[in-house]
């Protein structure tokens, strides 16, 4: 099993329905764009870092 449908199962796990997270939620401040990508587990991770600090 490989990329998203890895990342749902693990998602699933912890009670989540998925991993897949809207771009804009992800963006640093008003003057950098949102990234176009669906991130990694680990860009996951560094994104609640980012919101705890």
């Amino acid at each position: 099993m490989i990329g998203d449908d890895h990342n749902d199962l693990v998602a699933k796990s912890l009670g989540f329905q998925t991993f897949l997270i809207k771009s804009s939620m992800t963006r640093l401040t008003d003057e950098t764009p949102p990234p176009d990508f669906v991130g990694t587990l680990q860009n996951l991770m560094n994104i609640f870092k980012r919101v705890k600090e």
